[in-house]
């Protein structure tokens, strides 16, 4: 997963969101560090991990959107929804974060701050 990560991040991004089910940089809803060796690997558990990557893919989809370069008028519109989307004000952002097992200040601060540096997700060769 590092390798991953540093191949398809930029260093100085301020948040990224890995394939994998191990999330450890994300604090949870009750602002602890998640961890999957935490959790047990029963059926709903493992039920509970799929739902909370989905959701984090929602995210993820959200911050690639607001950082599109795209000259296309369509992704122009999605780029300032995705951009809006990040709201503290906003019920759809706070209930996805809660549904990713995510502190929505957390995520919002994050997000804000990735999408303010322009934040390259792939490297460019």
């Amino acid at each position: 997963m590092k390798d991953f990560v540093e191949q398809n991040f930029d260093p100085n991004c301020s948040i990224a969101i890995s394939p994998s089910e191990s999330f450890v940089d994300f604090p949870s809803n009750d602002g602890e560090v998640g961890s999957p060796s935490s959790v047990s690997t029963g059926f709903a558990s493992n039920n509970k991990l799929g739902e909370h990557a989905l959701f984090r893919a929602v995210i993820m989809q959200a911050l690639l959107d607001s950082v599109s370069n795209s000259k296309r008028m369509e992704d122009v519109l999605e780029k300032q929804k995705a951009i809006n989307w990040f709201s503290l004000d906003n019920p759809d952002f706070i209930t996805v974060c809660k549904m990713a097992d995510l502190n929505p200040h957390w995520v919002y601060v994050r997000a804000k701050k990735a999408i303010s540096s322009g934040c390259k997700w792939r490297n460019v060769s």
